[in-house]
């Protein structure tokens, strides 16, 4: 059986099984479907690293929300050095049509030689604990 794309319908046996079904099985199917959905999506985690501009120091779950520590992208590599750390919080957000995005909150820049207290986790964030 071929696996239909996104805009094909369902192979026509698969939608003589599913007229026939009754609602509860329907929605067993619809949860075994959203299941299988989700066992299909990259994680979280592939997906900051394949949307993020510039190097990415660490990723870090903290419940319903990510923090993820960058730099962020510069033209030049002696550039790093003097560049601030940057703090987002990411989240996955689910559109109407279904396919889910990133949301990135900036929270800010920990500048070189300071720490900056961060509200998800609690306690400070700085050059410092870098990778932790």
């Amino acid at each position: 059986m071929s696996i239909p794309t996104d805009d094909q319908e369902p192979p026509d046996r698969l939608l003589e099984i599913l007229n026939e079904l009754d609602a509860p099985t329907l929605r067993a199917v619809r949860k075994y479907a959203e299941q299988r959905l989700d066992d299909l999506r990259p994680s979280l985690r592939e997906m900051i690293r394949s949307e993020a501009k510039g190097e990415i120091i660490d990723i870090e779950n903290c419940g319903t929300d990510t923090l993820v520590r960058k730099y962020p992208p510069s033209q030049k590599s002696s550039e790093q050095s003097t560049q601030p750390l940057s703090i987002y919080s990411v989240r996955r957000e689910k559109q109407l049509d279904g396919e889910e995005t990133l949301h990135w909150t900036f929270l800010g820049d920990v500048p070189k030689q300071s720490t900056v207290e961060c509200e998800y986790r609690g306690e400070g964030i700085s050059h410092d604990n870098e990778g932790a």
